[in-house]
């Protein structure tokens, strides 16, 4: 027997009003919640996974709110048991209900001049310099009179930039790269911006931070302010221009966020130990999918995929 929601859990309180769906800034509530649902609509009868269900409930009208909102977006998409569909319209349908999921991704595409689809890109930017943007990527060109500047709104992009007196300025973030005359790769993995330089030396800056690269080397900001600098392989700057990628020391976050821009539909990574995993190899990026497959079963996780709505990746431990 499926799951059927919330109702089956701790009971209200005699005249306790109804509840109402999540308020925004409820994301991590509504990933535990998809999380413990589709491991119930896998295995409903699993008494360890209904008691982790129950327990998740019983922490408050938040959680109760979140689980809610997951059954009713998966009872309002589901059709006959006989041909469920693919889990991952549960957060996907989740994410439009709190507004979470759209708004960014319009935004950008508002803001770039230029946006890519599933493929990668090569685009001559008005100041002349050559910018390879990786497939679901989106830059805006900023260039005017002696400065030269774009900002990278999502994705990675690889720099070509010419010896020029103006300087060369691509911005991501709160992160700030310059340049006058080298290679070098910007790239946004999910809640980390990355510079990794293969010619030459470039600035960057954070704040009041500073550093400066010189080839074969990276640095890594996290929304969180953490900032590493470490060295990196020449054939892993930018690898995706050949349909490669060669990660190395990223987390499995970082990873899934650079598969996920040749996916159709979001990936979320919905356990937090899975997503901090750490990962080296080198994997095809003309199969996506099954890279994701293999990275996710390495580390006893699972992927459901239903494009273009959605590919979750779930711990299986």
């Amino acid at each position: 027997m499926a799951e059927q929601g919330p109702e089956d859990g701790p009971e209200k309180g005699p005249g306790r009003q109804e509840e109402r769906g999540p308020t925004p800034g409820t994301d991590a509530l509504l990933d535990e919640a998809a999380a413990l649902f589709l491991k119930l609509q896998e295995h409903p009868e699993d008494i360890d996974r209904r008691r982790a269900r129950d327990a998740f409930l019983a922490r408050g009208p938040a959680a109760r709110d979140a689980y809610r909102t997951i059954a009713r977006a998966y009872e309002a998409a589901a059709p006959p048991r006989r041909s469920r569909p693919l889990t991952a319209l549960v957060v996907a349908l989740a994410l439009i209900i709190t507004g979470a999921g759209a708004a960014p991704v319009l935004r950008t595409h508002w803001l770039a001049d230029v946006a890519t689809d599933l493929a990668p890109m090569t685009i001559a930017l008005a100041s002349g310099d050559r910018a390879h943007l990786d497939a679901t990527s989106a830059l805006a060109d900023d260039t005017e009179g002696a400065m030269r500047a774009v900002t990278l709104l999502d994705g990675a992009a690889f720099f070509t930039v010419a010896r020029d007196t103006r300087p060369f300025i691509v911005k991501a973030g709160a992160l700030e790269a310059e340049a006058l005359g080298t290679a070098f790769e910007v790239a946004i993995h999910g809640a980390s911006t990355v510079v990794t330089v293969l010619e030459g030396s470039v600035a960057v800056r954070i704040g009041a931070q500073s550093w400066r690269l010189s080839a074969g080397e990276q640095i890594r900001a996290s929304e969180d302010g953490a900032v590493s600098r470490h060295p990196i392989r020449l054939d892993a700057v930018a690898s995706w221009r050949s349909d490669r990628l060669v990660a190395e020391g990223m987390s499995f976050a970082e990873v899934a966020a650079i598969l996920d821009r040749r996916l159709a539909g979001p990936v979320f990574v919905l356990d937090e130990e899975l997503a901090a995993a750490t990962v080296t190899g080198g994997f095809d990026l003309t199969r996506p999918l099954s890279a994701l497959r293999i990275l996710a079963a390495a580390r006893q996780g699972s992927v459901i995929a239903a494009p273009p709505l959605a590919t979750l990746v779930l711990a299986t431990r």
